[in-house]
């Protein structure tokens, strides 16, 4: 590999990851690796966010991504399984985004885990709609139509297996 740089984490990040190198490639998307497998758990209703979101998932080695139709189908997948990481959309039938998210928040039932990382994932780009999602407590945001590079950097941000961060 030609042109690979080794730079310290941007200053922002030190305090969690202090004298972390992170190793990229000059080229115009940031590359890092992951350190372990991450399952994402996709809550989107409608097909062709699900193939575009699979589609840029199945090129990366270490993530794998299971798909749930609505947010009654996520409820009952975090129940059985295990995650990383949901991105939630907050339009779905059944049970949207939001009330899903405060369903896991708030449930006492052990099968859950309250602390799970929650990515809105939605058309809605409005900062009003963004602050509603956080107040939820959902953990990001990423509005579609969206960038692959933008996609995995809040999977690696919230995945919590990165050993490096995206440099910005």
């Amino acid at each position: 590999m030609s042109n690979v740089k080794t730079e310290k984490i941007a200053p922002q990040y030190s305090k969690a990851l202090k004298d972390v190198e992170v190793v990229h490639q000059d080229i115009s998307e940031d590359t890092v690796s992951l350190t372990k497998k991450v399952r994402v758990l996709l809550a989107e209703d409608n097909i062709l966010n699900q193939r575009t979101v699979t589609g840029i998932i199945a090129k990366e080695e270490n993530i794998s991504v299971v798909i749930a139709n609505n947010g009654e189908e996520a409820l009952e997948a975090l129940r059985k399984d295990r995650f990383d990481l949901v991105l939630m959309d907050i339009q779905m039938p059944k049970i949207d985004g939001i009330m899903s998210t405060q369903i896991i928040r708030t449930s006492k039932d052990r099968d859950f885990d309250p602390e799970i990382p929650i990515i809105a994932f939605t058309a809605h780009a409005f900062e009003s709609y963004k602050q509603i999602c956080l107040e939820a407590g959902m953990n990001g945001y990423i509005t579609k139509p969206f960038k692959k590079v933008d996609l995995l950097k809040m999977i690696y941000k919230f995945s919590g297996s990165c050993s490096g961060i995206p440099l910005i």
